[in-house]
């Protein structure tokens, strides 16, 4: 039988497993911070029957008919009262925030107490492909410093590493119930590891499941 699986789709999947490993299953109202054009919020609403909002930087209200969208920087905050959303959702983001501090911070205040957030990350931006386009060479976006995009540009690299992340996400009152890492097969070029840690330059992406406690 043929796959006809979108890759979001497919992408989906492994998130849903992730969740059900853990005897997750959101409900209720879930927020997608970035969703974008093509949110995995929708597949939310599919799988489980959520009430979904998709919030991001651009308007993609036009591609998400029968879904609420919020246009807005999560690193502002927006205009939802406190505790709103029984889970929040953000794939593939959290890298290209302003600042992943005040990120977290109105992601915590929109969060239900009991609520869970499911934040994942790929690529981290010191791993091969960190630059976020597959047709460089792995590495290439350090070994030439290749320009940056300004900070509230919707492809803006903030260079989150995982420590910095572990640090940040104990900062907010959550619970973490499973925090992954997947490292890369590739090898850094030796004059990297003169400029940055091993740990960054291998770690690819991550996996962060937490429930707010208070």
């Amino acid at each position: 039988m043929n796959d006809t699986k979108t890759p979001i789709e497919k992408i989906g999947d492994v998130f849903f497993m992730f969740l059900e490993k853990h005897g997750v299953s959101p409900s209720g109202k879930l927020l997608d911070v970035g969703g974008g054009p093509n949110s995995y919020g929708a597949l939310y609403a599919k799988h489980y029957g959520c009430d979904v909002t998709v919030l991001d930087i651009l308007d993609v209200s036009d591609t998400h008919k029968g879904i609420k969208t919020i246009q807005g920087n999560i690193c502002d905050g927006i205009d939802v009262p406190d505790g709103t959303f029984d889970a929040i959702i953000c794939h593939s983001t959290i890298e290209h925030v302003r600042s992943v501090d005040d990120a977290l911070i109105e992601m915590n205040r929109l969060l239900k107490v009991g609520g869970i957030s499911f934040l994942t990350v790929r690529p981290l931006f010191y791993s091969p492909y960190g630059y976020h386009e597959r047709d460089r060479t792995p590495w290439e976006h350090l070994e030439n410093e290749l320009p940056e995009y300004p900070p509230d540009h919707h492809r803006h690299l903030n260079k989150l590493t995982m420590g910095l992340y572990e640090f940040l996400i104990r900062q907010q009152p959550w619970e973490v119930i499973d925090l992954i890492t997947k490292p890369c097969v590739e090898e850094p070029p030796k004059e990297l590891l003169k400029k940055h840690e091993l740990v960054d330059l291998k770690t690819m992406e991550f996996f962060s499941l937490n429930r707010k406690h208070a």
